[in-house]
């Protein structure tokens, strides 16, 4: 554009708002979006507080934290338990957890599992399992 400084100014400010408008709309909708995101890690942080710290005071028993954690899962995943006693594997040879219901376990016990590990080697002995699984309200047989 050529001429006056004002015809200038005055071609160019709805190019000016159209500009603002977008950069508005747009951190708007990533302010949103980081909410979402913050919302969902607090929720899951919040739930293993509370499993965690219901396992510590003895209200209940390890099998019931986590077969409430392992309904949500399932839940949220719409996958359904195998077997009759609300397994979840993967289907392969090692029948190992889906990485979602591994990583929440291991934030659920690994606390626990540091103070039952007396020799430190990152195994539970046979020893070591029955205090563990006692000590959380679960019976076991030899």
């Amino acid at each position: 554009m050529h001429g006056p400084t004002e015809d200038i100014a005055a071609g160019e400010h709805w190019y000016a708002l159209g500009a603002f408008l977008v950069c508005v709309i747009g951190l708007i909708f990533y302010m949103r979006l980081q909410l979402h995101f913050s919302q969902e890690g607090q929720d899951k942080d919040r739930r293993i507080a509370i499993a965690k710290k219901t396992l510590q005071e003895g209200k209940m028993s390890l099998k019931g934290v986590l077969k409430s954690q392992l309904q949500i899962y399932q839940e949220k995943s719409g996958k359904k338990a195998q077997g009759g006693y609300g397994s979840l594997s993967q289907n392969d040879a090692t029948g190992s957890p889906p990485p979602e219901v591994a990583d929440m376990l291991r934030e659920v016990l690994y606390d626990a599992f540091q103070a039952y590990d007396k020799d430190r080697n990152n195994e539970l002995e046979k020893s070591e399992i029955k205090v563990f699984l006692k000590d959380f309200h679960e019976t076991i047989s030899d």
